[in-house]
């Protein structure tokens, strides 16, 4: 690797490949110096399967080259092989994440079968593989994305690490992903509505799809305001019961961290305004500061929320879960989201962006 200030490069080359490849020959050309061959004798064929096996272990292995140049704001991926090659070239802004994979067909009980790929994701959602393949080592892989990330200034989500349970639920996240994105698009892919910028993201909780929509125009500094939808009637009390079972529901919709800074302080936030107040429940470490995030124009969507979307004991609906936080807006809700329920929270999403005059 060359990690110079300006630019830093790295190459893959597939040695197993060619080991192989070169083994194969030397099988052929030692059963071809042995003994002379007819067509259709055993040993004819198998000069011919070591010949063919060499040559496709040679032809079929890939030198990659990753070069990310800070002047050009430019990474380009190229391979190269003995028959073929591809030059990609990815401007810094348009790559959203770089990240180590897991391959799909690795088992979660089995560490020996996990093998890792580095891939660059495109805000298009495109994924560009720098490795040639899937194999196994990730901890050489694991370096190369924290320096490639740092270099780039971008994040990214690696899979397979941690306990089975953790892995398997990393794995879980990943087919869910794939399948909301075969029904809203692209999970990496931005939209924009009322001029509020968001994305669509898929977790999984406990195995639990959480689909969550996430805009970063207004961002709650150094603070959190949680609010999640209450079947009518429901008490909304304070006390070391309550706070337990705040903080268990902010957890199942995978707030906390960064996104909940100062929680040992937070405490349930009430009384409401009384058009939400039997709708919802709120819990937020800056009570001043959720007043002015709860200002009346943030109050009216809410409200029609309530009206429209209500919990009762036998249909909870669509159970909505809000935070404002220092990474921006979520509004998470379980299960996939189909296309016409993610335009009604999009728009309720950019409204409350929108009430707090960030826009």
């Amino acid at each position: 690797m060359d990690d110079q200030n300006s630019t830093l490069t790295f190459r893959e080359f597939p040695f197993s490949n060619w080991i192989l490849g070169i083994v194969f020959l030397g099988l052929a050309a030692t059963n071809l110096s042995d003994q002379p061959l007819t067509v259709g004798s055993t040993g004819f064929i198998f000069l011919l399967i070591e010949s063919v096996a060499g040559l496709l272990l040679l032809a079929s292995g890939w030198i990659v080259v990753v070069h990310a140049d800070r002047i050009s704001q430019t990474m380009t991926v190229r391979t190269l092989a003995l028959l073929h090659g591809s030059t990609k070239e990815i401007p810094f802004a348009d790559i959203a994440a770089i990240q180590m994979e897991l391959n799909p067909a690795a088992s979660s009980h089995q560490r020996s079968s996990m093998t890792y790929r580095i891939a660059a994701v495109r805000k298009s959602g495109e994924h560009v593989p720098m490795s040639s393949f899937f194999n196994r080592g990730n901890k050489g892989k694991k370096q190369m994305v924290e320096k490639l990330r740092a270099f780039v200034g971008v994040g990214g989500e690696d899979t397979g690490f941690g306990s089975p349970f953790e892995i398997a639920t990393q794995l879980a996240g990943e087919q869910l992903r794939k399948e909301q994105e075969t029904i809203t698009g692209s999970e990496a892919e931005e939209h924009v509505t009322a001029g509020v910028h968001w994305t669509l993201e898929t977790k999984a909780f406990g195995g639990m799809p959480i689909s969550r929509w996430h805009s970063p125009d207004f961002k709650c500094e150094e603070c959190f305001l949680f609010l999640v939808q209450r079947i009518a009637g429901q008490s909304a009390s304070g006390g070391l019961m309550a706070k337990t079972l705040y903080r268990t529901s902010m957890a199942l919709f995978g707030f906390s961290g960064n996104l909940t800074p100062n929680e040992h302080q937070a405490d349930v936030f009430a009384p409401l305004d009384q058009q939400i107040d039997d709708g919802f429940v709120a819990y937020t470490s800056d009570p001043d500061r959720a007043r002015q995030i709860l200002n009346s124009w943030a109050i009216m969507p809410l409200a029609e929320w309530v009206q429209s979307h209500p919990l009762t004991k036998n249909n909870r609906g669509d159970e909505l879960a809000i935070l404002f936080s220092p990474e921006g807006v979520y509004l998470a809700t379980m299960g996939l989201t189909n296309p016409e329920f993610l335009d009604e929270v999009a728009k309720l999403g950019a409204e409350l962006v929108k009430a707090q005059g960030s826009i």
